[in-house]
């Protein structure tokens, strides 16, 4: 397994990487991945924005698009539109679904590039949430990598310990 380096509050890291890399973290944490292809909730909007009708007929009918869409949406199953105007007047978490599912595949399958989800939970209900890593595990599969291997920058902080209260007992 190779490494990269990422920036952790301005500090260089080393991490492995394979094909395809889920890296966690906390939330106050600034991480910069340089060599990594950033996918979040602006650029996954954007796609959708700018994607053409042409684009979006040959992505809604080849075979990986919608089953990897359906992942995160098990729970609430859905047809997408034939129309890319329609699918752009779709919930912002419909739009950047859609726009993970096609960066991931277009840069981390296509292109063969290393990517960084940044909060990819954006914009999705809980429900919806929980299926991300099944949505990661089947990206790193595609790409030849093994699932469910994530890097962790750090560990979770630890929470101090109550000083007891010194007082009347009763």
């Amino acid at each position: 397994m190779s490494t990269t380096t990422i920036l952790v509050d301005k500090k260089p890291v080393e991490i492995p990487t394979q094909p395809f890399t889920a890296i966690l973290h906390n939330t106050p944490m600034k991480i910069e991945v340089p060599a990594f292809f950033e996918i979040n909730s602006m650029n996954t909007i954007s796609c959708i924005d700018l994607l053409k009708q042409d684009e979006w007929n040959h992505i809604r009918t080849g075979g990986v698009f919608q089953p990897l869409f359906d992942i995160v949406f098990k729970d609430d199953p859905m047809k997408l539109p034939e129309d890319v105007s329609e699918l752009k007047e779709k919930d912002e978490a419909i739009k950047h679904v859609a726009g993970m599912v096609i960066l991931m595949f277009e840069h981390a399958y296509i292109k063969g590039e290393k990517i960084f989800l940044r909060l990819p939970e954006t914009y999705l209900h809980p429900r919806q949430t929980r299926h991300l890593m099944d949505l990661v595990n089947q990206v790193q599969m595609l790409c030849g990598g093994k699932p469910n291997v994530i890097t962790k920058t750090v560990e979770k902080p630890k929470r101090k310990k109550k000083a007891k209260r010194k007082g009347k007992q009763q």
